[in-house]
């Protein structure tokens, strides 16, 4: 049988319904019985019987910084996909953070081995690589550790990644990704369905950064492709291109429909925002809207280099142009 944690995610989720598809059998963990619903709108995306590779799934309600509950999730397990993690670059959410992406994942590392998993693929971030803004980064490109723009994200997420070496060399066979900014259908409140929300309803910013992105689809087939090999204790980026945000938002609104008329804020503009942001959510209790290290990725022109998968796997990317066009179409069917 088949784990998967972090299921009722945007990755999660599409991870199932290819694994459900292929008729695997398959375990999912889960926090909220609410937070299902999503996984099933993901299902109706892709599948005309939604429900029928639904119920395939063997729910078990369990927290991946709970021991007790994780350990008999994990009875009869052979693979894992280890897709949970917080997504969160507010200081004040350090410990959370490191519960979750930290402690949750050295305690799935320490269940695998506990109970002979064959392997396990752990989803991290380009985040954890380092910048060279020079080459363009691969999987080599050594963490500086005394960078101090890096945010709590890709800390905890770096510290993730070091206790999935650490069950390697305790003997577990694993398989490290590193996705770009993922783009997907289905969650318009959070992460890049924020986004299309946004420019649906009027946003036209940009800056001058560019971002590695890639389709849903193609991480969660590459982390099967990869799991399903031979290929043991290696790590993968994984992005189809490095784009501009202005290609992005530009490509996001003539797909919705919208002006193309973008206006690039410079960063002052932005630091000056993020004073006022931070004032308003104290007088109001709104939750924050940006962040200082959101500002800092605004402005980075990094270039990723993903020729080891393409060289290992036989993958055709989806452009990310196709990959907005069927968001937008989900996202209209929707609004």
């Amino acid at each position: 049988m088949i784990l998967v944690t972090g299921g009722t995610g945007l990755l999660g989720a599409h991870v199932l319904f290819k694994l459900t598809n292929q008729k695997k059998h398959v375990r999912a963990i889960y926090r909220t019985k609410s937070s299902l619903n999503a996984v099933k709108k993901v299902f109706s995306y892709y599948s005309n019987v939604p429900d029928v590779l639904f119920n395939r799934i063997e729910w078990v309600e369990a927290d991946i910084t709970n021991v007790p509950d994780l350990d008999a999730a994990f009875n009869n397990i052979v693979k894992v996909y280890h897709c949970a993690a917080n997504l969160s670059f507010n200081s004040k959410d350090y410990k959370a953070s490191r519960a979750v992406n930290v402690i949750g994942t050295a305690n799935v590392v320490n269940l695998c081995l506990s109970h002979s998993v064959e392997k396990l693929c752990h989803v991290s971030s380009i985040a954890t690589l380092g910048e060279d803004i020079s080459a363009p980064i691969n999987e080599t490109t050594p963490w500086n550790p005394e960078n101090n723009q890096h945010n709590i994200y890709a800390i905890t997420k770096y510290d993730a990644e070091l206790e999935v070496w650490r069950g390697m060399q305790e003997g577990l066979n694993v398989i490290i990704i590193n996705p770009g900014v993922i783009l997907g259908s289905g969650f318009w409140n959070n992460g890049t369905g924020e986004i299309f929300k946004k420019v649906a309803n009027g946003f036209n910013y940009i800056t001058s950064g560019t971002v590695g992105v890639v389709d849903v689809n193609d991480v969660a087939n590459t982390m099967i492709s990869l799991t399903d090999s031979n290929i043991v204790n290696e790590q993968f980026i994984v992005i189809s291109e490095n784009i501009t945000y202005r290609k992005l938002i530009e490509t996001i609104a003539k797909f919705l429909g919208k002006s193309s008329s973008l206006k690039e804020l410079k960063r002052w503009q932005l630091l000056v925002y993020l004073q006022m942001d931070k004032l308003q959510s104290v007088l109001t209790s709104r939750k924050r809207s940006l962040y200082k290290a959101n500002i800092n990725s605004a402005f980075k022109k990094l270039n990723y280099d993903t020729s080891k998968l393409k060289n290992t796997l036989d993958i055709d990317f989806i452009s990310a142009t196709n990959s907005i066009s069927s968001i937008v179409a989900n996202y209209k069917k929707e609004h």
